[in-house]
């Protein structure tokens, strides 16, 4: 059986000491809400299957019109480029997800380019 529990923690500080605390567990989600913030841990990762980002994006990659042009799905793109941004987990390494964790090379540049054009005092040039 799967047993999950939920942490609130306020600083950064004390995220990092509830991930070593439970180093013994898997971490699988970050929540972070008006009413505060939240790991959450699994004790049965082997059983557990934690698709990353990555396994989502490729199946959702798909060529248009036979061309190289690679159509990409906006919200993922989003997701990702925030959780990199924010110091966000990889749910596939339980690391913090960095633009290196995307393989795909379209998806990785349509994420650098949301990550330019969103954040204050960086401007993409031509």
């Amino acid at each position: 059986m799967d047993t999950t529990i939920t942490v609130m923690y306020e600083t950064q500080e004390q995220r990092a000491q509830l991930i070593a605390d439970n180093a013994d567990k898997r971490l699988v989600e970050e929540q972070n809400h008006i009413d505060g913030n939240y790991l959450v841990f699994s004790d049965n990762a082997k059983a557990l299957y934690i698709k990353s980002l990555e396994d989502q994006i490729l199946p959702m990659a798909s060529h248009a019109d036979g061309g190289d042009t690679i159509m990409v799905n906006p919200v993922v793109v989003r997701i990702a480029a925030e959780r990199i941004l924010s110091g966000g987990i990889n749910p596939k390494t339980g690391e913090v997800y960095v633009l290196d964790n995307i393989a795909n090379p379209e998806y990785r540049a349509v994420v650098e380019d949301y990550i330019l054009v969103n954040t204050k005092g960086i401007y993409a040039t031509a």
